[in-house]
């Protein structure tokens, strides 16, 4: 439901508790059934997972223990949970992008849609709002994404997309029920 996706988006418990407690594992050499299915991970590269893992987990370490050395909260706050201040926002515009598209098609068109945003947004989306492009293009640097943007539009590449602002975008997901996925 609405509450649930808006909390969800906000405080990202189950996102948190996913993937913390997969680095956790992993940190420790142990892969569950459930990370099988849900990383897909092959068992070749399970060694170098371990050691990203032990090495994540050492880095969060070596942050708190800074912290508790330094008797401040700083350290924690600028280097761990940044990720959380950003995260409604970029799990907002996601799903703005993705949510309610195409999912078995390979045409980007169909399965993105590029938001416009104004110039603060855009900045702290790193211009990733122009999603369409950035699929279709996924080398373009996200500095050049405004202009590769305009050369599409300037082709005509984009008609047929949906390029909406942020409003449009959110009242599609959010009002709207989920569509049935095409069968093209």
């Amino acid at each position: 439901n609405l509450i649930d996706q808006v909390v969800e988006m906000l405080i990202r418990y189950r996102h948190a508790h996913l993937h913390m407690g997969a680095t956790v594992r992993h940190a420790f050499a142990i892969v569950s059934e459930r990370d099988r299915d849900f990383f897909g991970i092959p068992e070749s590269e399970h060694r170098r997972m371990f050691w990203n893992a032990r090495l994540l987990l050492g880095a969060y370490v070596a942050v708190i223990v800074w912290a508790v050395a330094a008797q401040s909260w700083l350290p924690v706050v600028f280097l761990l949970l940044p990720h959380s201040y950003g995260a409604w926002l970029h799990d907002l515009c996601s799903r703005a992008q993705h949510d309610g598209l195409a999912t078995d098609i390979k045409d980007h068109r169909m399965t993105t849609r590029t938001m416009l945003l104004g110039p603060v947004l855009r900045f702290l989306y790193w211009n990733m709002n122009f999603h369409i492009e950035h699929h279709l293009y996924p080398s373009v640097p996200h500095y050049n994404l405004p202009a590769c943007h305009k050369a599409c539009v300037d082709a005509r590449m984009l008609e047929g997309a949906e390029v909406v602002d942020l409003g449009e975008a959110l009242g599609k997901i959010f009002a709207d029920p989920p569509a049935e996925p095409s069968t093209a």
